[in-house]
């Protein structure tokens, strides 16, 4: 009978410790959408020593968005991240890298969440995040921190992003501004078709040819003059 009585005591002493350490293994598949941790106790309310940032005010389908968990005061113990359209309840895009101590959580699709694989007592992580290729409207990160068993905030936000389209190269603007429109391209051709008048440089040719032509006849003539008389 005090066999039976000391392996009960040991049993719920260490289930006890235990829960009394929290999961060491991250957040189950199952609270993907709740983000709630079963820890037995209720979200803090107040305000969180922890913060969610972002390194973009917006995302380009197919580009990097660095987010970060961090705190300047209180450890981070454990933790869920995914990212979110603001106003749903389903993750959205994959996570590139995990980070030290943290797996993936297959919400929404394999790469959609990250969680904490062992204990933790960091002050920072950082993420890596891509928006998948048909996504639109405007997107936060939403994370759960544990800072321990029984204190711990759910759906913390980030900053929204918005959706920036894709931008044209510097090649393409370069082509595009150096193209013109041959027909206001001004040509040799114009010089022959000159009317005096109209154009200083123009009429400056046409008098010059005036004056050579009068020239060269006055010569003429002088040169003729002397051949008759001799």
């Amino acid at each position: 009978m005090k066999k039976i009585a000391i392996v009960f005591v040991i049993f719920f002493s260490v289930t006890v410790f235990d829960e009394c350490q929290g999961h060491s293994d991250g957040a189950p598949v199952e609270q993907c959408e709740q983000m709630t941790p079963n820890h037995g106790s209720s979200p803090q309310t107040g305000a969180s020593p922890y913060e969610i940032k972002v390194t973009k005010t917006y995302y380009v389908p197919g580009e990097n968005v660095g987010v970060s968990i961090e705190s300047s005061s209180d450890n981070i113990k454990g933790y869920l991240i995914q990212a979110r359209s603001v106003g749903e309840n389903s993750a959205i895009g994959t996570f590139a890298v995990i980070p030290a101590n943290g797996e993936y959580v297959n919400c929404s699709n394999s790469k959609g969440a990250i969680t904490h694989s062992d204990k933790l007592a960091v002050k920072t992580i950082n993420f890596d995040w891509v928006p998948p290729s048909n996504l639109s409207g405007n997107v936060s990160f939403y994370a759960t921190v544990v800072k321990d068993y029984s204190t711990f905030w759910v759906k913390l936000q980030s900053p929204e992003l918005y959706k920036r389209e894709m931008q044209p190269t510097v090649q393409g603007n370069s082509t595009s501004k150096s193209m013109t429109n041959p027909a206001t391209e001004p040509t040799s051709t114009a010089n022959s078709t000159c009317k005096p008048g109209g154009n200083p440089k123009c009429d400056g040719a046409q008098t010059k040819h005036s004056i050579l032509t009068l020239f060269f006849s006055s010569l003429f003539v002088a040169l003729w003059q002397t051949v008759i008389e001799t």
